[in-house]
């Protein structure tokens, strides 16, 4: 179960000091947060996320009450990317200022984790962006987006540019061949 480990209730005495968390995503070593607590499902959601990607794991679940409703904190690691779900009810809720950002190898590992995360309810959205079934936001496309553009060539870049700006799940066939022309 992905290093899943027995939830702990109340604070542990060895509970380390967290990090502080960051409000954008990819910042370095530090711990990603996202906030699912108006589905009240963030350890499904981590244990999701981790069967989606390679080196993926639950690291510690930690289970709490603060007097007015119970809470979880879930540690996990995505590509061996820290990430972090407090899941503490309607209080805090999602936007699309922050999201999970996945550079896949090709367009099969591209479209395997975009119809995975839009399945069960999950949203497309425009230049490769989603929903998933829990409201987190992503965006899934092929490295080869990236060289195209930002290729030093402004006329391949516009062009990658615009072909991207068409679609909703990313098709890198169809921006390459739109560069091309």
């Amino acid at each position: 179960h992905h290093g899943l480990r027995k939830p702990a209730v109340g604070r542990p005495e060895n509970l380390r000091e967290r990090p502080p968390v960051p409000s954008l995503p990819r910042c370095g070593q530090q711990r990603q947060q996202a906030a699912t607590g108006e589905m009240r499902r963030g350890r499904e959601a981590a244990e999701f996320y981790c069967s989606l990607i390679p080196g993926s794991r639950v690291e510690t679940v930690y289970v709490g009450d603060n007097g007015f409703s119970t809470f979880s904190v879930i540690d996990f690691s995505l590509g061996g990317v820290p990430y972090q779900i407090l899941d503490a009810g309607p209080h805090f809720t999602l936007t699309e200022a922050v999201s999970i950002s996945v550079a896949t190898a090709d367009q099969a590992e591209s479209d395997r984790l975009w119809f995975a995360l839009t399945a069960d309810g999950g949203q497309e959205s425009h230049c490769g962006w989603l929903k998933d079934r829990y409201g987190v936001s992503w965006q899934v496309y092929p490295k080869r987006l990236t060289e195209l553009t930002t290729s030093p060539d402004k006329n391949v870049s516009a062009k990658a540019m615009a072909a991207m700006m068409t679609q909703m799940r990313i098709d890198i066939a169809a921006i390459e061949a739109a560069v091309r022309e």
